[in-house]
């Protein structure tokens, strides 16, 4: 089984600097591999939106499932 790590950061010159050291470090013992990667700003809000999408689209699909077993009948 794979085990992944993810260490997350805040983007200053200190963690850029320790960031390197990382993949330094591992690429000597070629174990594994280290990459950056940019996580967006989530804007105020977006989680309590998505849930009510969620909950909007859960009740869509029951009327749907229901309406194609009702027009095989």
């Amino acid at each position: 089984m794979t085990d992944f790590w993810l260490i997350s950061v805040p983007l200053d010159r200190t963690s850029s600097q320790s960031l390197e050291k990382l993949k330094h470090c591992v690429a000597k013992t070629k174990l594994a591999t280290s990459f950056k990667f940019s996580i967006p700003e989530l804007k105020v809000g977006t989680l309590d939106v998505l849930l009510e999408v969620k909950a909007i689209f859960s009740v869509m699909l029951a009327y749907f499932v229901l309406v194609c077993f009702l027009t095989m009948l």
